[in-house]
Parts: C-alpha cells; structure tokens; sequence
C-alpha cells in the first residue's frame, strides 16, 4: 500500500501502512539541504503525522521524504507565505 501524503500550503500530512516499527520523515530544500528530520512510531502497522511548518520555514519548493522499512517514498511540496 502506498503512503498517504498530503502536501497543503504550511503542512504535510501522511498515513502509511506497515509492519516495520519506525518511519523516517524528512524535508529537504530545493537545495537538497535537509530541514526538518524526525522519526516516527509506527502503531498497530499504521503511522500518522502531521508537520506544521507556518512559522518553520520560508515559502519555497520542499521535498517529502518518508523512509519505512527498505522503501522509500517522496513528495513535492510547496510552502506559500
């Protein structure tokens, strides 16, 4: 099952499905600086997250990365301000 990722003006929002333990968030710049890294729980195969990123970063194109298990999925996003 492929991952839940909503990318919004200021968040991100993602759901995954597995039975790994840990998932790997993390945001890149357009410059392929990594921004914002966090890992996160993943319960009863299901992980949900939400990233806030109003006051955390200047308007601009990002990267979503979500790392779970051997997988690797990936998201454009765009910051408005």
């Amino acid at each position: 099952m492929q991952p839940f990722i909503v990318c919004g003006d200021n968040s991100v929002e993602l759901a995954i499905n597995s039975l790994e333990n840990v998932a790997t968030i993390q945001l890149f710049n357009i410059m392929g600086e990594l921004i914002y890294n966090t890992n996160s729980t993943v319960k009863n195969g299901l992980i949900a997250e939400h990233i806030a990123l109003e006051n955390t970063v200047p308007g601009g194109l990002y990267i979503v990365k979500v790392l779970v298990g051997n997988k690797e999925y990936t998201k454009q996003l765009v910051v408005q301000k």
